[in-house]
């Protein structure tokens, strides 16, 4: 016998209730991770991920930013409330760090690109920080390892966009409360040095997002300087700008654009990287390398470059689709992704719903996260990196595998604000179209 439509609506409001109770757990053991002075470990379980990645932080006070002004809404205002104060210390924080890590940023802008000191850890921003707000350290052997020693890897060029980005999301949803406008002094006064950082570090190589390929560029890389100069400018725009000064941001941020599309933009796709000299020493090759990796369902999500077009950007999930995601709810990294014999990550496969929910595939976006939720929300509310992709594999670069043994990471904290958001927002959207009026 079928249910009529009282009784199909009282299940859908009874699984609309059931995954807002799965997001309030999940948001609990994340806001656990920011600790009172806003430092937030990427993992609470795993030794090695005990410092806070300006990356991580920035994605999970964006989630929270966003998750919280939806909450509110569902008339869920002490969750919301929890989530606002989280995010509003982690970016209390990032700023407080990056104002630290000022000398390191003058130092990028002032030597010159030919000299190869410049491609230092030390004259960039750290990528992950210790509760100190300078170089994570930690234990190895009979001494202490530091990033800004041993760890050249860590130069990463998307951490000031993504705190950028992560602070005009918060004023955005919120406006200025008293943690933010606190920190907001620091922008204002080194906003120019930002933004001659920012142009100065988008033609250079550097890690991707995945810290690998360091002699190449990432069109990763590239879409989160353009979203970091544009939402510089939405920042400063809320204070008040000069005329020439907001010029200067618009000028830098169409030369981006105009620097991506022209270099990573084939065959209407956004492809991955590309080598950055030729081998006789000129300038730049002339083709990118035509492979994608899942970094751009991020780019997509929060960066959206001007040049990327619906076409591309479709075409683009279709290529990842294929290659990456093969039939499996999750996708890998990128082809050859063998990292904890893992690849395929929780936090991918929950962008990967929010961009089907924002193309209005509804549908898609919960099959992906009830995967999630069914297979891997247990009680406690944690969420892994990965899953398992090839178990009978003995690949373990570092013996990463084996120190956490022999099983993957339990607690990310960039999964579980991955999957707070795209629930968030799936709950939004079912909202909106089902009970628009409630």
């Amino acid at each position: 016998m079928q249910k009529g439509a009282n009784g199909r609506k009282r299940d859908e409001r009874n699984e609309f209730k059931e995954r807002l109770s799965k997001i309030k757990r999940v948001m609990g053991i994340l806001c656990e991770h920011v600790d009172e002075s806003g430092f937030m470990p990427a993992s609470l379980t795993y030794p090695h991920y005990s410092a806070c990645w300006f990356r991580d932080a920035s994605m999970v006070s964006i989630a929270l930013s966003r998750t919280a002004k939806i909450l509110k809404r569902f008339g869920e205002k002490e969750a919301a409330e929890k989530a606002r104060i989280s995010s509003e210390k982690i970016l209390s924080f990032c700023w407080k760090a990056i104002e630290k890590n000022m000398p390191r940023i003058e130092r990028g802008i002032s030597i010159p690109l030919q000299d190869k000191s410049f491609f230092s850890t030390e004259n960039h921003l750290p990528a992950r920080l210790g509760n100190d707000m300078s170089f994570f350290k930690q234990s190895a052997g009979d001494g202490i390892k530091s990033d800004e020693v041993d760890n050249v890897w860590l130069r990463q060029y998307d951490s000031l966009p993504l705190v950028l980005l992560a602070t005009e999301c918060y004023i955005k949803e919120f406006g200025i409360s008293s943690g933010i406008s606190n920190q907001i002094h620091i922008i204002k006064e080194n906003w120019e040095k930002f933004l001659n950082y920012m142009v100065k570090v988008y033609k250079t190589p550097c890690y991707n997002a995945w810290e690998l390929d360091g002699h190449q560029l990432h069109s990763y890389t590239i879409a989160s300087i353009e979203k970091g100069v544009d939402s510089l400018h939405n920042i400063l725009l809320a204070f008040g700008i000069g005329i020439g000064e907001e010029a200067k941001l618009i000028k830098a941020k169409n030369e981006i654009d105009i620097f991506l599309r022209d270099f990573f933009i084939r065959e209407e796709m956004l492809c991955k990287a590309k080598d950055v000299f030729r081998k006789d020493g000129g300038d730049f090759e002339s083709e990118p390398i035509r492979e994608v990796d899942a970094s751009k369902i991020i780019a997509f999500n929060y960066f959206k470059p001007a040049c990327v077009g619906s076409d591309i950007e479709e075409n683009t999930m279709k290529r990842i689709d294929r290659d990456l995601i093969n039939g499996n709810a999750l996708p890998i990294r990128y082809l050859g992704d063998t990292y904890f014999y893992g690849g395929r990550w929780i936090l991918l496969g929950m962008e990967a719903a929010r961009w089907h929910i924002a193309k209005g595939n509804v549908g898609k976006g919960n099959e992906i996260l009830k995967y999630v939720e069914d297979k891997y929300l247990g009680g406690n509310g944690m969420l892994p990196e990965q899953e398992i992709v090839d178990p009978a594999s003995t690949y373990d670069p570092g013996e990463y595998y084996k120190r956490n043994g022999n099983c993957v990471i339990s607690d990310l904290a960039w999964s579980e604000g991955a999957y707070v958001l795209a629930a968030s927002e799936y709950l939004e959207s079912v909202a909106k179209n089902k009970w628009p009026a409630g």
